[in-house]
């Protein structure tokens, strides 16, 4: 085995420590994000109701921009769909 192989492969152990270890700064940001994301468009839906709220509404709410958005959803179908399981969700537990 070279001595890139040996750097790159991970033991059994540190893959768990890797899969168990909090997340990142990168990772909360995305959470975070998604979560403002959420609350803007279920905020808008609310006030302005689904057809009267476009993406772009619920991005400068949401203080993301405006492509940012797609990353976390295709359309607004799609956070229709994240704020009703997260509804759902609050239901069940």
């Amino acid at each position: 085995m070279d001595i890139r192989a040996q750097s790159s492969a991970l033991l059994p152990e540190d893959a768990d420590a890797a899969r168990s270890a909090p997340p990142g700064l990168r990772e909360r940001n995305k959470a975070e994000k998604l979560q403002r994301i959420r609350k803007a468009a279920r905020a808008l839906f609310i006030k302005r109701g689904y057809d009267d709220t476009t993406m772009r509404d619920i991005a400068k709410r949401a203080g993301v921009g405006f492509g940012t958005l797609f990353t976390y959803a295709s359309d607004k179908r799609d956070l229709l769909f994240l704020i009703f399981n997260d509804e759902l969700d609050d239901i069940v537990d």
